[in-house]
């Protein structure tokens, strides 16, 4: 299984022409993975078999790894990414969007997650499972945001990998964590960054710190429910990391699609189980808008 470096890639980037590179009619997909942080472990490591390409119009187009992808999400934290496929020559055109496809065969081997007192367990795909047995070694990554490959051209996008929606407590009975992808796909020459810091005053004894990022000015709050509707549930969060040297607590939210945002600050990310409502309390919302290709900076006690 082939492990990843990692990288941060620093906005903007640009659409490159490649023509002669290829036929005519076909573009070109650089894509990389990243993550929102997940609470009470040091590594989340999924192993990626393959990812499909969904045209508007036609078969899925397929590309299988000849080596399976294990990735620790919690390596890509703050902006931090990896890349996943270089060069993935795809018909030009309008496409639904992506799967990946991820084993997690409850051997511990391929997927799994290390918690903060050492202990390692298996991820495992929750029942129901899509095809019967044989289908419960795989789960899968839908990403059902439409993109456009266009004609001699490459184009940057970016999976948001979330591993604090994805990853799930364990069923009654067992010790293997159960693993329900969530994620999106974010083109980065519509993206922007937001990089913050958190005042000490916020931050509480016994504190878990992070801000959920929610699409849209005025946005109401909530905590991660993967049974509740999308469009009320945070795009992102991001962790909350004291820097040694400024003695200032930070975050970053990346790959954001320009707009408007509403961020609110939680010291209770630790108690959100996205397997179910949780009562959890923000002491810090505010607006802040993103401009595609720009990294705009924020503090949380002042008006952003």
């Amino acid at each position: 299984m082939r492990r990843h470096t990692y990288r941060f890639l620093v906005l903007p980037l640009i659409l490159t022409a490649f023509a002669g590179c290829v036929s005519s009619g076909n573009g070109q997909m650089q894509l990389s993975i990243t993550d929102a942080p997940a609470d009470n472990a040091t590594s989340v490591v999924v192993d990626i078999v393959g990812v499909q390409a969904i045209p508007v119009s036609g078969n899925p187009i397929n590309f299988n790894f000849p080596q399976p992808q294990q990735i620790d999400l919690l390596q890509l934290q703050q902006g931090i990414s990896t890349p996943l496929i270089g060069n993935w020559i795809l018909p030009a055109g309008q496409y639904k969007g992506l799967v990946l496809t991820i084993s997690a065969n409850g051997g511990g081997t391929d997927s799994y997650i290390i918690l903060n007192d050492g202990s390692q367990h298996a991820l495992i795909v929750p029942p129901p499972y899509p095809c019967g047995l044989p289908c419960s070694e795989f789960t899968y990554l839908n990403i059902n945001t439409p993109f456009a490959i266009s004609n001699s051209m490459a184009g940057d996008y970016f999976i948001d990998f979330d591993a604090r929606k994805s990853v799930l407590p364990p069923a009654v009975g067992s010790t293997a964590y159960q693993l329900s992808p969530i994620g999106r796909l974010v083109n980065v020459m519509d993206a922007g960054n937001i990089i913050g810091v958190v005042p000490n005053t916020l931050i509480t004894p016994g504190c878990t710190p992070a801000v959920y990022v929610f699409a849209g000015a005025n946005a109401t709050p909530t905590d991660i429910n993967d049974n509740a509707p999308p469009a009320g549930q945070p795009l992102t969060e991001s962790t909350v990391q004291l820097d040694n040297t400024t003695g200032e607590y930070e975050f970053t939210a990346a790959y954001l699609p320009a707009g408007e945002y509403t961020l609110a600050f939680t010291c209770q990310a630790a108690q959100d189980n996205p397997a179910t409502a949780d009562n959890i309390v923000f002491t810090y919302t505010g607006n802040l808008p993103v401009i595609a290709q720009q990294t705009v900076s924020t503090v949380l006690n002042n008006s952003p």
